[in-house]
């Protein structure tokens, strides 16, 4: 499967709740993320592949947060560095994510 970028929120749902997934990009959230409201906005950009893919929010022109979420299936050595899981990426900041989904879905 080729990376591809997605306007329909339930591929990257099905990733972020996976339970591989879900204890690094929750934060403080409780229950299943939905980052439907995130992917209707036409300024952020979500790019997914077969295991995974990375999200990219838009905060000002130019400048975009990137957030990866990759499947234990996509793991390992032979994975780009984007998708490592060993402190060397910004999935421990991730839970930033949660937070602003939690925040939109309230509006």
């Amino acid at each position: 499967m080729q990376i591809e970028r997605i306007t329909d929120a339930a591929r990257l749902n099905a990733v972020v709740n996976d339970p591989s997934v879900y204890p690094w990009v929750r934060g403080t959230a409780e229950g299943p993320l939905d980052l439907g409201g995130i992917i209707a906005d036409p300024r952020h950009v979500a790019l997914m592949g077969a295991h995974g893919g990375c999200l990219f929010v838009h905060h000002q022109p130019g400048i975009f947060e990137a957030h990866t979420q990759v499947l234990e299936s996509g793991r390992g050595p032979g994975q780009p560095a984007a998708s490592r899981t060993d402190g060397t990426n910004s999935a421990q900041s991730s839970g930033d994510l949660a937070r602003r989904v939690g925040s939109a879905s309230r509006c």
